[in-house]
């Protein structure tokens, strides 16, 4: 893995499932979770992990920095203002995977350009258990490096397939 850092934005269902299989599979990383409702339950609940650093906050505004990867997992009727409340710790070499439902490469390339990976995936809900199925599709600028990463982070929801044509997503 070629990553160091993570922010999860949003951790509900599926962030949640996602958070648990990196805290079986993943050690030696900083993670930070941005979830307004849940900050504070959330910094209990995964309080014993095998990451570097684990952090909780309710705003993004409380992060500094550029994350190698950050996951929108928010539901699709918020993802414009979440995306924009997220740019300033989205640098120019984040990776941005985003789990919402139904919004396209192009709508989350209007949020962060066109120069970065920008991936869409879509788990469901025996991922929690490690038992589920996902499909991604990256832009141009998703390399096989960077979809081997993508792959070491989605893997502990069970079975992960890249897909080569955003249709099939929904």
């Amino acid at each position: 893995m070629s990553f160091k850092s993570i922010a999860l934005v949003g951790c509900g269902r599926m962030g949640g499932a996602m958070l648990t299989g990196w805290q079986r599979t993943l050690s030696g990383i900083d993670v930070s979770i941005i979830d307004p409702a849940n900050a504070d339950a959330l910094s209990k609940t995964y309080a014993n992990n095998n990451f570097e650093s684990f952090k909780t906050v309710s705003e993004a505004q409380e992060l500094s920095g550029h994350f190698d990867i950050c996951v929108v997992a928010v539901k699709p009727q918020i993802i414009d203002p979440v995306c924009n409340s997220i740019q300033h710790i989205v640098g120019p070499d984040t990776v941005v995977i985003s789990i919402a439902a139904g919004i396209t490469l192009l709508k989350l390339s209007q949020h962060f350009g066109n120069n970065m990976p920008i991936i869409r995936t879509m788990p469901n809900t025996p991922g929690a258990i490690g038992k589920g199925l996902t499909v991604g599709i990256g832009n141009t600028k998703t390399t096989d490096s960077v979809k081997a990463d993508v792959a070491s982070l989605l893997e502990p929801l069970g079975t992960f397939i890249w897909i080569d044509d955003e249709r099939h997503m929904d």
